[in-house]
Order: C-alpha cells, then structure tokens, then sequence
C-alpha cells in the first residue's frame, strides 16, 4: 500500500498553486537538503513528496496523441510502455511495479496544463512527463512547488534547464544550446564561407532552436543571412531563403517539419550546399527514406542507436533491445521514435531504482534526488555519449554524433566522433 500524510486530501486541492513570496514571486523548493535528500521545505505538501512508494509508481505522460504529431507521439509512448512492460516482468522495482499513464494535449500548453493538474490531482501520479517547450512552460511552476518529478520532459528549452529554479523537473532531449553550438560547428567546419538561412517554426520550441542556433552561429563566426517563419506552405519559405542568397539551410523545427521540408526541396529547382536538421529528426524510415535523393548528404546531430540502420541493428545493444521489444510486444522497434520513448523510460527507471537503492527508500523526494544525481549510460545510447545529472548543474545528454544521410545506401553514415555538448 502506498502511505500518504493525513492531510494530502486537503493539500491536493492547492497542490497546483505555486507557492509566493511578498513580491508575488514563484519561488521553487531548495535543490538539497545537509542529508543530500531534495528538500520539501517549500512544497505544497512536504508529507506527499517523502511518502513511502510501496505498491506501484504512477508515471504520467502529456503529450500530442492528435493532430500532426500523433504517429511519432504513439510510437515514443509505445516506446515507454515496452521498456516499462520489461521491467515490471522482472518484477518491478523490488515488487514496486510501474504503470504508465497516458493524456492527449493536442500540442497545446492549456490542454497540458489541465492533463497534468488531472494526473496529480486526481490520478496522485508520482512522475510527471510532458513533451513540447510551450507545453512545460505552462505547468514547470506548479509541478514544481507541487513536487512531483517531472523527468525526461520532451524540451530542450534553455531556461527549465536550471537545476536552483527547477529542481524538480529533467530533460530528455540534448541542451538546445549544446546543439546549436554543435549545428554551428559543423557548418563552421565543412562551409566556413556558409550563408545561412534558418527555417523558424513558431512554435515555443521553433523559436528557442532559432535563437540558440543564431547565438552559436554568431560565436562561430558563421553568416546568418535570414531568419524566414517556417508554416505550412514550406515553399514558399524556402523561395525566401533562396531570394536572400542562403546556401546552407538549418531547420529550426519540430518533429513534422523533417520529412515536410525536404518533400518542398524536392518541388524547388534552387539546392542548398547543405540542409541541416535537428535531432529529432533522426528516422530512417519516417524521414529519410521517404524523401527520397533530395535527402542526400543531410546532416542530423544524434545521441542514439538507431535500429534501422543496416551497420546499427548488428550491433549487441541493439539486439537486446530488438530482443526485449519484441517480448513486450512493440510495434515499431525500428522506429526512432520508439527508440527514444524506450530511453525515456530506461533513465527514468534508473532513477527509481538507485532512488530505492538509497539510504531514503522509495519516495518522489528520494526519485528525484536520484535524478539529479545520475551518470548513466543508456544501452540504446551510442557508444561514449551518457546522461549526467548534478544537483548543482543538469547536463542531460552529454555528446552529438554527426550522421549524413546517404541515399544511396538508404542509411545514416557517421560523420567523426561524437562531439561534447554538455
């Protein structure tokens, strides 16, 4: 049974409200306490975060089940579900077992907002996950002072990367800094007389990629020459980055952008010298192939294995996965959206089990100590990248490795050794 305080009722009510000081400032709970443990001192309910986990641990996903990012959104989830499955049939976290729970959001941060005050509210979760920029902005302070953990969250946004602000709250994709700085390098590296054009979703998560690109672009000393919005019609924003003399094209997109970009390159007669897209977009079979010979010679920055690239599957990590999904029953092990959703619930396990290892036993408090303080490298991480976690400092995925598509060959082909972006 799961013990939780007397007063949890009453507190759940509030739960969601950030707490304030006299300036109406949110301020958020201390990173550590003198025994290392996070401290619950400012949380809504202090009792609710040490409560001893004795029965199942309740993990609860926001993300967009619907619209234009619903294939890859279900095979991530997918992805989870397999990895937990796994899991929970070698008996869980000593007998703890794992559940998984899933809302659709729709992209659409009020949607996220009210999926994740149901999920602690009413579904008394005790790991949060959403996925989007916008999305986490919208709930970042009150799953924060509520103290539930919300780990892997699908952002690299800069500003919920700071451990004394956010301490309750991780992320699974690389440092949108780190891989700007990465992008930047590159171009600087392969086209120092680059002139660089930037697709920009407007999305939160568009523009921050944008902004952090242009900064990095900036430092490395690479020529942006034009920022153009990146909507619906793709043609039309690459006939501007055409008209303002680009050669070199960098999506600052997100997940729907990969294959839609380069189906509009493949209606224009203008080709970049290089066309080079974000981590996210790092799919053989829903991106690349599909694209066809327009894709040739796109460069992607990528942090994981990848099953379906033909030298990859060979490889022991990606046979033990391919293996453990295949027991789990997942659909689309290939996929690398499976593969991150799997990543996500590797490390959020990890946690939770050094978390039930450690001198505190299994709480919300005790997981997200372990959380922020974790060194691990992921078996479906490529070989001398890991995950890293202070409480002083959150890192996340430490390195990029370098992949160009080849057409040709219907596969990714790396590009150097991975480059530190932590």
């Amino acid at each position: 049974m799961r013990v939780r305080s007397l007063i949890a009722t009453a507190a759940v009510v509030t739960s969601l409200t950030a707490c304030a000081n006299s300036a109406g400032e949110t301020s958020a709970p201390a990173a550590a306490t003198g025994d290392g443990l996070i401290s619950t001192d400012a949380c809504t309910d202090p009792a609710a975060a040490t409560a001893p986990i004795t029965d199942t641990i309740r993990i609860g996903w926001t993300a967009a089940l619907s619209g234009t990012f619903a294939a890859s959104v279900r095979q991530s989830f997918d992805g989870m579900q397999a990895r937990i499955d796994t899991e929970n049939a070698r008996g869980g976290i000593d007998g703890v077992m794992i559940e998984l729970l899933e809302r659709d959001d729709a992209f659409q941060p009020a949607r996220a907002k009210a999926n994740v005050t149901e999920l602690i509210q009413r579904e008394d979760v005790d790991i949060i996950g959403v996925a989007g920029a916008g999305q986490l902005g919208a709930v970042i302070d009150d799953q924060n002072a509520a103290c539930v953990p919300a780990l892997m969250t699908g952002t690299s946004a800069a500003q919920f990367r700071d451990v004394t602000t956010y301490p309750w709250t991780t992320q699974s994709l690389p440092a949108g800094t780190g891989e700007a700085t990465f992008q930047a390098g590159y171009i600087a590296e392969t086209f120092p007389d680059a002139r660089v054009g930037v697709l920009e979703n407007q999305t939160e998560s568009g523009k921050a990629s944008s902004a952090a690109f242009q900064a990095a672009a900036e430092a490395a000393g690479v020529e942006v020459v034009t920022t153009v919005p990146l909507g619906d019609d793709k043609i039309v924003a690459l006939t501007s980055l055409q008209e303002a003399g680009a050669d070199v094209y960098l999506v600052a997109g997100v997940v729907t952008d990969c294959l839609a970009v380069s189906e509009a390159l493949g209606r224009v007669s203008y080709q970049p010298r290089l066309v080079v897209q974000a981590s996210t977009c790092a799919d053989a079979d829903l991106i690349f192939k599909p694209a066809g010979a327009v894709a040739d010679g796109q460069i992607v920055g990528s942090y994981m294995r990848l099953p379906a690239d033909p030298v990859q599957s060979a490889e022991p990590a990606v046979q033990e996965y391919l293996a453990a999904a295949a027991a789990a029953g997942l659909e689309s092990p290939t996929s690398a959206y499976a593969v991150d959703g799997w990543i996500k619930a590797d490390v959020t396990i990890a946690a939770i089990r050094a978390a039930a290892e450690g001198p505190h036993g299994l709480s919300r408090a005790s997981i997200m100590t372990a959380a922020l303080n974790q060194d691990y490298a992921p078996p479906m991480y490529l070989d001398g990248i890991r995950f890293v976690s202070t409480p002083e400092r959150f890192t996340g995925t430490t390195a990029l490795q370098a992949l160009r598509w080849d057409a040709a060959a219907q596969a990714f082909e790396p590009v150097g050794t991975p480059i530190a972006i932590g």
